[in-house]
């Protein structure tokens, strides 16, 4: 068996291994009490965050890709995309981004998935901002990341890098990747493939416009995180954890920057709630309370993403509908 088939196979037993592991340590009514703790006012506001959340991300695409549709079709392909990353384990729901953007827009695959990838560096730098200003917030009340702030600011400072690779620095960076493909060792790859695709993404993202959006993009990507993190401390400000707002916004950075590596199984089931847990015991909440609402917290989140996603699918087979009949009419 190979370690493609393997991870597959181990996916399932280690998910299930991580949850059990988690709830002998509590009751589910701790997760029942989490959950209801949640008052009808939050819940509301925090989905209508949520929601906004999914706006920035169309919005941003758009911004991206240059327009290429229309914003309600920009965000059925964010929600549809953001339920297939929710699910699929090792992140190998990004690929759904590449898959929809070429149905619907007819986006060559590599520029579709350079976009991911460069929205996931302007993602990773707003991270890192907002992880930081947390914990300079906090400061005084825990200074047990305060180690950790270089290690974020060099992330933060190779993000950076990264961008201006790819759009200031494309023609460059690709004679560079060229030179490196010429080497006897990368003579198994199909080297003609990959420097075509580079090429593609080179010249769609190092042109003036790319550039002169770039703050633009960034701002957005602050926007993105901020109602993310906003959202995620709605509901938990009523779970008995017994820390601030901005310890809330520190774990559930670190859980972000954690969902980043491929090590998630099905619907980061597991993963997710052990990490988010335990920065908040780190942060000072009690045990008990951290790992209910780590839980409860990801199962709104996922509900919460189900909704758009099913929302996003009937609203797209809904436009394909008028559409033929429309085309029919005429």
């Amino acid at each position: 068996m190979n370690k493609k088939n393997l991870a597959r196979w181990l996916v399932i037993p280690i998910t299930l291994l991580l949850v059990v592991i988690l709830l002998v340590q509590i009751s589910l009514s701790d997760i029942v009490n989490a959950l209801l703790s949640i008052s009808p006012k939050f819940l509301v506001l925090s989905f209508a965050l949520y929601v906004l959340l999914y706006v920035f991300r169309a919005v941003r695409f758009r911004l991206m890709l240059k327009s290429r549709v229309g914003y309600c079709t920009m965000f059925n392909i964010v929600c549809m995309h953001m339920l297939a990353n929710s699910i699929l384990p090792f992140k190998t729901g990004e690929l759904a981004f590449v898959y929809l953007s070429k149905v619907q827009m007819g986006l060559q695959a590599g520029i579709g998935l350079a976009t991911v990838a460069i929205a996931r560096m302007f993602d990773a730098l707003a991270v890192c901002v907002l992880f930081v200003l947390a914990l300079v917030m906090t400061r005084g009340k825990t200074d047990i990341f305060t180690e950790a702030e270089p290690l974020v600011l060099v992330m933060a400072v190779l993000m950076i890098a990264g961008i201006m690779l790819v759009i200031w620095y494309g023609p460059q960076l690709l004679d560079m990747t060229n030179r490196l493909l010429r080497i006897k060792v990368f003579g198994w790859l199909p080297l003609p493939l990959i420097r075509s695709k580079l090429k593609e993404v080179v010249e769609y993202y190092s042109s003036s416009d790319s550039q002169s959006k770039v703050f633009i993009i960034f701002g957005l990507s602050l926007l993105i995180w901020i109602m993310a993190s906003l959202s995620t401390s709605i509901l938990a400000v009523n779970m008995g954890l017994g820390i601030g707002i901005w310890a809330i916004i520190a774990a559930t950075m670190i859980s972000v920057m954690f969902s980043a590596l491929p090590i998630h199984g099905i619907a980061s089931l597991g993963t997710t709630e052990l990490i988010l847990s335990a920065a908040l015991m780190a942060l000072g909440a009690p045990k008990d309370a951290a790992i209910s609402s780590a839980f409860a917290i990801h199962l709104m989140i996922l509900m919460f993403t189900a909704l758009l996603g099913v929302y996003a699918i009937i609203s797209d087979h809904v436009f394909q509908i008028l559409d033929k009949k429309s085309f029919k009419s005429e």
